[in-house]
This record gives C-alpha cells, structure tokens and sequence, in this order.
C-alpha cells in the first residue's frame, strides 16, 4: 500500500486495495 493507500483516502470502501478501496 503506497500508491492505493492514496486512492483508498479519497473511497471510502476498506482499507488498502486488499480491502476493496484500491481501484
């Protein structure tokens, strides 16, 4: 989580792109 973990902040959906929030 680098990159998606910026991506994550702005959906709110899990965490990481392990979550759900990724893409």
């Amino acid at each position: 989580d680098s990159v998606t973990e910026s991506i994550t902040t702005l959906r709110p959906s899990g965490t990481t792109n392990s979550g759900g929030g990724g893409r």
